[in-house]
């Protein structure tokens, strides 16, 4: 895929990193990179970097913040990925429609209505 038009980005999801010492869900960030057409459709990278680096020792269970390392990351990437002119498409996978773009509105916004009467 050409990569003239296309806007690049990226975003971070919530994940799961695992239980603290008190039994609650440490949830962290984890970074992608996306592209995005002008009609609002959007593909992902597959390289995720997560903020959060989890530690175990004998005396305890950690989470190290490294938000810091997963946006410099993808940084490096967007910058790989500015300089070419096309998109390795093993690299790559579709993603959902921008929210409110032409493209959510054609065919999106079906997939989350079927989405929400699945879930039900």
């Amino acid at each position: 895929m050409k990569t003239k038009g296309l806007e690049f980005y990226y975003a971070s999801d919530l994940k799961n990193f695992g239980r603290t010492e008190d039994g609650e869900d440490f949830i962290g960030e984890v970074y992608r990179v996306f592209a995005q057409d002008e009609r609002g459709n959007r593909w992902v990278h597959s390289s995720q970097f997560p903020g959060v680096a989890k530690f175990e020792n004998e005396w305890c269970v950690g989470f190290n913040d490294i938000r810091e390392q997963a946006v410099a990351s993808c940084d490096r990437l967007l910058e790989r990925v500015k300089k070419s002119d096309t998109l390795n498409m093993d690299w790559w996978s579709e993603s959902r429609p921008a929210y409110g773009s032409e493209a959510y509105l054609d065919y999106g916004m079906a997939d989350d209505l079927a989405l929400e009467r699945a879930e039900g």
